[in-house]
């Protein structure tokens, strides 16, 4: 989870498919994911990506199950 953590916080606006990737890599892993979730909604605020979003809000419904 650290290491998709590092790569999504490396990512930038350009990057929207690895990060829709990432984001959707974390929501299947659910609860062991909850380390992501501070970066998950800086990025949820951040993008404007609806995609990208969409996948967020999700992963975050995952991770806290």
């Amino acid at each position: 989870v650290a290491s998709l953590i590092n790569l999504l916080n490396s990512t930038n606006n350009q990057d929207g498919g690895l990060r829709y990737k990432i984001v959707v890599i974390l929501g299947k892993i659910g609860v062991a994911a909850k380390p992501a979730e501070p970066s998950l909604k800086k990025l949820l605020a951040e993008t404007s990506n609806s995609d990208v979003k969409y996948a967020i809000e999700a992963a975050l419904e995952r991770i806290r199950q």
